[in-house]
């Protein structure tokens, strides 16, 4: 027999089969391989926020005592608050009911949101393209994966505002989109001094207030005010 396709929470234990106890299993792609998992279990992916049912089919277990179990075939449909897809799944277990071009995530990764701090180079992902935008002076200036903030001086960057590319931006041919990450100084290092802050906000809106964020450290004491930002 086959489902007819449906949503599945991420609580899903897969099906008892009644009578005949270890009859069933259930079936879903992760991370470039098919998983088995046995009635009764609960769903070992939390990661994914919710799956399609894809139908299933019977499990000929060749006795007559045993009795035959169904298999049913789920597909990881988005990844739960918090997570991302780490690339497009290029195989799914759905058949034509859950088939790839319905674009499902092969796996899910925790994204750090930098709530805390912001590192002083600019991050790097197996799983997106990722570039930084600092101001220095009165520039926005580029910094790709794996660069230096280059900020003189600067010790501690505040994450000002992202622009994180969805996951429905991913592609087949494992192509990664890009992420931009919004920075700027908020502390310099000890024997320099703040003698430039922004005088507006980042322009990107975020946690960057005007006045509050270092354009430019100076070594030597600090004076009484800041220049601004012209």
């Amino acid at each position: 027999s086959a489902r007819s396709l449906s949503v599945l929470d991420s609580n899903w234990r897969c099906e008892e089969s009644g009578v005949f106890s270890g009859a069933n299993e259930c079936k879903f792609w992760k991370d470039g391989n098919p998983v088995i998992v046995q009635e009764g279990q609960s769903n070992p992916f939390p990661e994914c926020g919710d799956f399609d049912t894809c139908g299933s089919e019977t499990i000929d277990n060749g006795s007559f005592i045993s009795g035959d179990g169904e298999r049913f075939r789920y597909q990881c449909k988005s990844c739960a608050a918090g997570w991302r897809a780490t690339k497009i799944a290029s195989e799914t277990v759905g058949g034509t009911q859950c088939p790839v071009t319905n674009w499902y995530p092969d796996g899910c990764y925790q994204n750090d949101d930098y709530s805390s701090s912001f590192p002083g180079t600019c991050p790097t992902s197996p799983h997106r393209t990722n570039e930084c935008q600092y101001q220095s002076g009165q520039e926005w200036i580029k910094a790709d994966a794996g660069q230096p903030l280059g900020v003189v001086g600067c010790l501690l960057y505040t994450l000002c505002t992202t622009n994180l590319s969805p996951d429905s931006a991913l592609q087949l041919n494992g192509e990664t989109p890009k992420d931009t990450y919004f920075a700027m100084c908020n502390t310099c290092k000890s024997g320099y001094h703040a003698s430039k802050m922004n005088n507006s906000p980042s322009g990107t809106g975020g946690k960057c207030l005007a006045n509050q964020m270092i354009t430019e450290c100076t070594q030597g004491p600090a004076p009484d005010n800041p220049t601004p930002a012209p």
